[in-house]
């Protein structure tokens, strides 16, 4: 069954997987964007509970990845709420501004090649 995201059930932080290299890139444009952008219109993110899930799906077993921490209060590109795999999942439609990154964080898999959730 698709349970719908709330308002009471969206996390005060949203989260990007991407590369030290991109973010650096981001860094020296001064917005970030994925190839997900041009080839589907939007920036997929997961909510924290949701994360360990998408990187096993999309990541396993890949080292170097970062988790962008962002604010979706502070995003200027619309944040859109979208059902996939029985859940819904916070899409951006456009660049992310960096301001609205309020971190970053390494994200590894552990000795078995399989994400856990993250500490925030």
């Amino acid at each position: 069954m698709l349970t719908n995201a709330s308002t009471a059930d969206r996390a005060p932080v949203i989260l990007h997987t991407t590369t030290p290299d991109a973010w650096a890139q981001a860094q020296r444009i001064g917005q970030y964007t994925a190839s997900s952008l041009l080839s589907e219109g939007f920036i997929h993110c997961s909510m924290p509970t949701q994360m360990a899930d998408t990187a096993n799906r999309h990541y396993a077993g890949q080292h170097g990845l970062i988790l962008l921490h962002i604010d979706p209060t502070k995003l200027t590109a619309p944040l859109r709420y979208e059902p996939a795999n029985n859940q819904y999942y916070p899409h951006i439609y456009g660049a992310i501004n960096l301001d609205a990154v309020t971190g970053t964080s390494a994200y590894e898999p552990d000795a078995a090649g399989t994400f856990q959730a993250p500490i925030l």
